[in-house]
């Protein structure tokens, strides 16, 4: 990774950090746990991006994955079943629907997304492009 990419990532967790302390302070501030905003884990490893987001509860099935403009969408939504219509809750704290968008570092290759869902873990590999290098003779 290009040191010059590795700044633009280390800022980006940079603002992550400050966010999370100013929202320690805010009733259910802005990242906090109890918004619907799944958790998640996002880290370079081998050449890639890992992410690793946890969504409990559903079915891969009911999980899509989108990538605009270098911005990954991860959207998870359950399927209403004629037992969801019969019950009646006193309180339902289980979500129904999740969704994130998380901005790609740069020079990412999304198109090469690979991903899995196993144990209520969503795991996302995205390899970095390679880069081009060329040599010229100058005459």
């Amino acid at each position: 990774m290009s040191s010059r990419r590795k700044k633009k990532f280390e800022k980006l967790i940079q603002l992550h950090d400050e966010l999370q302390e100013i929202s320690k302070d805010m009733p259910n501030g802005i990242m906090s746990s109890t918004n619907e905003m799944p958790l998640i884990d996002m880290f370079e490893i081998d050449e890639k991006l890992e992410i690793k987001i946890y969504i409990p509860e559903f079915d891969k099935e009911e999980i899509e994955l989108g990538v605009s403009d270098h911005i990954l969408e991860v959207h998870a939504q359950k399927k209403e079943t004629s037992d969801t219509y019969s019950r009646r809750y006193l309180i339902k704290e289980s979500r129904s629907i999740y969704s994130r968008k998380i901005s790609l570092p740069e020079g990412t290759a999304p198109r090469e997304l690979k991903a899995k869902y196993e144990d209520n873990i969503l795991e996302i590999f995205i390899p970095y492009k390679k880069s081009d290098t060329f040599k010229f003779k100058v005459s």
